[in-house]
């Protein structure tokens, strides 16, 4: 199975959403969803777009390209809402990062708890142009780090299986 192809059956899965279901969804085959999640036939590049859009993912993420399936149509419409100023988002990305280096550890079970509490308070204190982060912009991004936790948590579980 190529990557494209698990990343399609993981967030169906994880959306809970039958193969079926979802082909009907996007108009296509049951068995063309199933050569695509099984890496035997490629989906063009629009039907990429949409099932990124449907999973709330990034289309990079579908590809492979990065590991974490951070939901950034989320985060720029934070940016186009003038919510969220380039250098906050710099800011929270460079936290991001920080939560993937640290899941990646060997003993991330033990310090998952401690990670997120350090990666929250980086977070408070990090100072964009002398200023601090507004708690509104940390309010804003708070679901997207949840998110983020909850998807290395199950990406663990089932590395285990």
């Amino acid at each position: 199975m190529n990557i494209l192809g698990k990343r399609l059956k993981q967030e169906r899965m994880r959306k809970e959403i039958s193969r079926k279901d979802l082909a009907n969804l996007f108009s296509i085959n049951q068995n063309t969803l199933g050569q695509y999640e099984r890496g035997e036939r490629k989906p063009s590049p629009e039907m990429v777009k949409r099932f990124s859009d449907f999973f709330g993912c990034s289309i990079d993420y579908l590809y492979g390209t990065t590991d974490i399936s951070v939901p950034t149509h989320e985060l720029n419409q934070l940016f186009i809402n003038d919510q969220l100023d380039p250098q906050h988002l710099q800011t929270f990305i460079t936290a991001l990062e920080k939560i993937y280096l640290k899941s990646q550890s060997s003993n991330w079970e033990q310090d998952q708890e401690k990670a997120f509490t350090e990666i929250l308070e980086i977070l408070k204190s990090m100072t964009v142009a002398g200023k601090s982060i507004p708690t509104s912009t940390l309010q804003l991004l708070l679901p997207v780090l949840v998110r983020v936790r909850q998807e290395i948590e199950s990406d663990n579980e089932k590395s285990w299986e």
